[in-house]
């Protein structure tokens, strides 16, 4: 059994105007959800190429290291230490020689 039930001209048009309203909004949604797959598709081509190049130019460098000569580690000349004592011996000096030129 079905029940109508009667609505009013005005209370009719604003429910229809609502009901517009709420498609509209739907359709909106929509479509900017197709326009969020799209550009997510997108990026995600976008990584995958950046990914696969990244990796094209880290093999290059590894196989430039590969070609470069070895260098073979050189014994440096370092300068030898001096013990504390000498060092307080040579500023001693250094003092003196600048009291005798004052």
């Amino acid at each position: 059994m079905t029940k109508y039930f009667r609505l009013d001209i005005d209370e009719a048009e604003s429910s229809k105007k609502e009901l517009l309203e709420s498609e509209m909004h739907v359709l909106n949604s929509l479509k900017a959800f197709q326009t969020y797959k799209k550009y997510r598709k997108s990026e995600l081509v976008l990584k995958t190429s950046l990914r696969t190049k990244m990796r094209k130019m880290i093999a290059q460098i590894n196989k430039i290291k590969e070609d470069l000569p070895v260098q073979e580690a050189t014994k440096l000349d370092l300068p030898i230490k001096r013990k504390k004592g000498k060092i307080e011996d040579e500023l001693d000096e250094i003092k003196r020689k600048l009291a005798q030129i004052r």
